[in-house]
């Protein structure tokens, strides 16, 4: 905990640090203005306004010129948990660094393609007796492109609309209803009303995952000691136990962009549109990524909808027992065997054949080619594409890029097939450096609730999602606590405010989910605002856990005398309960 303390600290510190560089540069910036301006408009001879302007923008470009070459030498601070202003700030800085980073990138690619252009006219020039200066090769240059522009004009945009016309016509609506379902969000695009603090009951959850995005956002010190950052988290737990809502308190949290998407999301109805949709996942995370200092979290919810294990894997459980061969041995190898009443009922089985099908053999036939070759989709090879695909991005977020990658090998392979140039002249390397991976940091987080050996093993190893959160019911004290964080946002009586009701009600809601007491507390509060109360009561409490796990009650009468003998019987079950059994308190009576 001290060593977390002073990490904190010192990115703390940093980021101070950065603030205060910042306002010099601006205001050297500003302090050289003034010269800028006179040598706009006395030596260059600019009108005043068109002066202004420049000097404006003389200005704003050397600040982000100090942005852009700062940013390679000094590494940015990590920023989780810090507050508020220091996080504003951060977001402004990485938007504007990202903004003239982009502006400064582009002017080196067009003065690269000017100069290019300059001397292959220049070139031109000398074989066919022109001007060869660079005056009169500018002016050649405005004269080709005066010629041919129309052209370009003319047919470009009619084969590009041709081309895309015909993609989206097939693909495009099916293709669309997908994208819709991947948002992506800025650091302060969207506020997500959730904390860290909110999710409750969660104690061990919440610690695990803030030691990962930690080594996430700042973990250099990590890495150069040998560790090595997760690439990926899955949750795992029951429904309404709060995996969604401690992944919103993430996105709040951690100043990086977030991408969401839905397990269903990648289901298409043609085969490899569920693979377009990954790559386009892992393309929209780049881009943002790229823009915002190189992180970004992917979150996929459900995720055991594209990933289960695959079925050439087998289903993850072993509802019966195991057999290898005729003899009942419990291994491949053959070397256990025991002849049980099982692998005699197993045997059986095996020799008793296929059980015929309801319906005849065409229809089935039929049924099944239209599965395969009409919706190919659907018919449960699409699924596996998404999740190919998804293992193939997961591993190639570090890999370097491909253009880069293509021109280095092929221009190395030249060099080496001359013969004559050799590797290296002293210490002076005659070849391209291999390219190094991307900067872009893509972190992965997964939930589901279903068992972990029903997910793909491809997908849950090391290096992948390997590190599993488990999300528990909530005990006793657990309990409590979240419904103090609920009954704190809604209206009820004072008297559900003592220590012993809370005591009773964490008691009463054993097996609660945290979005089931979020669920008893709102349904509570209307059934007082249907009584025409403004708060609710114990009654509306218990009426309301009666309906989340019993439905809502229908008024069908008892005969009276099967009534008042149900009541006995339920009445002597609670009596000796309360005798005879331990630790046990009964909840509520009812017939």
């Amino acid at each position: 905990m001290d060593h977390g303390r002073r990490v904190n600290q010192q990115s703390l510190a940093l980021a101070r640090e950065w603030r205060r560089l910042g306002r010099v540069a601006t205001a050297v910036a500003l302090l050289t203005s003034p010269a800028l301006f006179v040598l706009l408009h006395s030596t260059y001879d600019w009108p005043i306004g068109w002066a202004l302007a420049g000097t404006l923008l003389g200005v704003a470009a050397f600040r982000g010129l100090i942005d852009v070459l700062a940013h390679r030498l000094i590494p940015a601070p990590a920023l989780y948990g810090a507050e508020s202003q220091l996080r504003d700030q951060d977001v402004l800085s990485r938007r504007r660094l990202w903004y003239w980073r982009r502006k400064y990138r582009q002017l080196l690619w067009l003065a690269v393609l000017f100069v290019v252009a300059l001397l292959l006219t220049m070139l031109l020039s000398l074989v066919f007796g022109g001007d060869t200066s660079v005056g009169g090769s500018i002016e050649t240059m405005g004269d080709l492109f005066a010629a041919f522009a129309p052209l370009l004009i003319q047919y470009v945009p009619i084969i590009t609309v041709l081309f895309f016309a015909n993609f989206l016509i097939l693909f495009g609506p099916l293709l669309l209803l997908g994208i819709q379902q991947i948002k992506g969000y800025e650091p302060g695009d969207a506020d997500w009303g959730v904390k860290l603090s909110d999710v409750r009951g969660q104690v061990e959850a919440k610690q695990e995952i803030t030691r990962v995005v930690s080594l996430w956002q700042s973990g250099e010190e990590f890495e150069k000691a040998g560790g090595k950052r997760e690439r990926g988290v899955l949750f795992l737990g029951a429904p309404g136990t709060g995996k969604t809502m401690l992944s919103k308190g993430i996105a709040t949290s951690f100043n990086c962009p977030f991408v969401s998407i839905p397990g269903s999301g990648f289901a298409q109805t043609f085969i490899g549109m569920d693979a377009v949709l990954v790559r386009f996942l892992a393309r929209k995370a780049k881009k943002l990524a790229a823009k915002w200092g190189g992180q970004c979290i992917v979150f996929i919810d459900e995720i055991d909808a594209v990933g289960m294990r695959r079925q050439s894997l087998g289903s993850g459980f072993e509802a019966e027992p195991a057999f290898h061969g005729p003899r009942g041995a419990l291994n491949p190898t053959g070397d256990l065997i025991l002849e049980t009443a099982e692998w005699r009922e197993w045997l059986f089985q095996e020799r008793e054949g296929e059980r015929p099908w309801a319906y005849p053999a065409p229809v089935v036939r039929l049924a099944g080619a239209i599965k395969r070759f009409m919706v190919p989709g659907m018919g449960g090879t699409g699924g596996g594409l998404a999740l190919n695909q998804l293992l193939v991005v997961m591993d190639g977020i570090d890999d370097p890029p491909a253009t880069k990658r293509f021109l280095t090998r092929r221009l190395n392979t030249f060099l080496d097939a001359l013969y004559v140039v050799p590797q290296r002249i002293g210490r002076v390397k005659l070849r391209l450096r291999p390219p190094r991976p991307r900067k872009e940091e893509i972190y992965f987080i997964g939930a589901c609730n279903v068992a972990l050996e029903r997910l793909d093993p491809a997908l849950t190893r090391p290096g992948r999602m390997g590190r599993h959160i488990h999300f528990r019911t909530p005990a006793w004290e657990d309990r409590r606590d979240i419904f103090d964080l609920y009954l704190g946002k809604v209206a009820h009586e004072p008297e559900l405010d003592e220590p012993y009701r809370r005591d009773e009600l964490a008691r009463i809601t054993n097996g609660y989910s945290p979005a089931m007491i979020d669920q008893v507390c709102s349904l509570a509060l209307t059934y007082a605002h249907s009584d025409g109360r403004e708060a609710f009561s114990r009654n509306d409490l218990v009426e309301a856990m009666t309906t989340v796990e019993a439905g809502v009650a229908i008024g069908q009468p008892y005969p009276k005398h099967e009534e008042r003998a149900t009541a006995i019987h339920e009445a002597g079950h609670a009596v000796c309960g309360h005798l005879y059994l331990e630790n046990r308190l009964s909840t509520r009576l009812s017939i």
